[in-house]
């Protein structure tokens, strides 16, 4: 005999396609994110580069 009122997980009642979205949506966010942490760390250590070049030169780059 089953019990009415057992606990059953929320993710037992979605169906395959909205798991297969959710974890879609998931990995572009990963992506993005990854995209944008490394451009603003690229950008970061070209700033860094430039300083010290200019630093060195006594020139700055226009």
């Amino acid at each position: 005999m089953q019990h009415k009122n057992k606990y059953q997980p929320l993710q037992d009642f979605q169906d395959p396609g909205t798991k297969k979205a959710k974890r879609i949506a998931s990995i572009i966010y990963v992506c993005v994110m990854a995209f944008i942490v490394g451009g603003s760390y690229l950008h970061q250590q070209r700033q860094a580069e430039q300083a010290t070049t200019e630093d060195m030169s006594g020139f700055s780059n226009p």
